[in-house]
């Protein structure tokens, strides 16, 4: 985003998606959620890891940052 303290919601991220078409996995560890979080035309919460389609993979940090996961290994 392009403004401070502006992020993507679940509606733009499930948008960014299908416009690639391609699934999106975010890793969080939060007191409210641990777990993937599976992004596509479909959203499923504690699922696991799918690690042999192609897809985008992402850490959840903070409370509105995001990391690349160069490795499924890092968790």
């Amino acid at each position: 985003m392009y403004r401070s303290y502006v992020w993507a919601t679940d509606t733009e991220i499930i948008t960014l998606t299908a416009i690639l078409g391609t699934t999106l996995y975010s890793y969080s560890l939060t007191p409210t959620f641990v777990g993937w979080a599976r992004y596509g035309t479909q959203t499923l919460y504690n699922i696991p890891c799918d690690t042999i389609t192609p897809a985008f993979y992402f850490k959840h940090v903070g409370t509105n940052h995001f990391q690349a996961v160069k490795s499924n290994n890092i968790f």
